[in-house]
């Protein structure tokens, strides 16, 4: 494993000029072992697939990545605190972390990890979405019915670790955010725009009218999805098929063979499905509230188009 080589395609220039003002952000969703069912992740070998046959593996690509900031997305606390902490404070890194508490267990969370020689950490915000989104809620005129459906539906949000540093070869400070936006098969625009939304606002707050900021992670959506809209233009662009579910075929098309057909395959209960359209109904409702509010002042740009002159296919 000491041989593996994780950087072959990658290349990074940086002018001369910069170099004392730039640093390096690393963003990487790791699996976590909660997540990992039976007849999913086909297409990696078993005795691969959970955490303790890849913990090490994930430490030498941060470690050969060697970047200056490591955002990590479903991290358990337990992983953290007894495995990554550890193990990447011999590689120079200090770390801290964020817990789902509203899932009722610490399986899944944000991780930032940062250079120590580099960064000087300034401050720490955990946002769960689910606590930022009655700002909104008091700005609406809805019934209670509906109040409490949004509130159910907001539950299933995750958020956002935000943290503040100092750039100490530059004397400069800036802010990250590290989101994990709900999967939801594409099916819910209006809560991932709402934890998108969520996480610029908590992000710009932080940072203040004149400081920069970034924010990665995973956010479970593509360049034709309406929470993409809304953090490059800064508005909600609403839309009739905003609701119009991906099939399942198209998600997660292949059943049988894994070794034919090495992707995930997935069995869905008649309750499931129940839920799902409670789920839509509930986030149509959330739509129709938020369109005229829900907007960030804040239009980002997208590192990947920024250096590759446009989005992946």
């Amino acid at each position: 494993d000491s041989k593996m080589d994780f950087n072959m395609n990658r290349k990074i220039t940086i002018d001369d000029e910069e170099a004392q003002s730039s640093f390096s952000l690393m963003t990487y969703n790791i699996l976590a072992d909660f997540f990992v069912r039976d007849g999913e992740y086909t297409y990696c070998p078993p005795d691969l697939r959970y955490m303790d046959s890849r913990h090490h593996r994930i430490v030498l690509e941060i470690q050969q990545t060697d970047a200056d900031i490591v955002c990590l997305q479903e991290v358990s606390k337990t992983h953290f605190e007894e495995g990554l902490r550890e193990d990447l404070s011999k590689c120079g890194y200090e770390g801290t972390h964020m817990s789902y508490p509203l899932k009722g267990h610490h399986e899944d969370g944000l991780a930032v990890f940062y250079r120590r020689a580099n960064l000087r950490l300034l401050y720490v915000k955990p946002c769960p979405t689910p606590d930022t989104v009655d700002n909104y809620l008091q700005e609406l005129d809805c019934n209670e019915e509906d109040r409490q459906s949004i509130q159910r539906l907001v539950e299933k949000c995750q958020g956002c670790l935000i943290v503040r540093f100092m750039h100490l070869p530059s004397g400069k400070s800036f802010t990250v955010g590290n989101i994990h936006v709900k999967w939801t098969s594409l099916s819910l625009p209006g809560l991932s725009c709402l934890e998108a939304a969520c996480a610029v606002h908590a992000l710009r707050e932080v940072a203040g009218p004149d400081e920069g900021f970034i924010l990665t992670g995973d956010f479970n959506s593509t360049p034709d999805f309406s929470t993409y809209s809304l953090m490059t233009s800064g508005k909600f662009l609403g839309s009739r098929d905003l609701w119009a579910v991906k099939p399942r075929a198209d998600l997660y098309p292949w059943n049988g063979d894994e070794n034919e057909h090495p992707n995930t395959t997935v069995s869905v209960s008649l309750d499931a499905l129940d839920q799902e359209h409670q789920d839509i109904e509930a986030d149509k409702k959330l739509v129709n509230l938020l369109l005229h509010i829900i907007h960030t002042n804040t239009p980002l740009k997208s590192a990947y188009k920024q250096v590759m002159g446009k989005e992946p296919e």
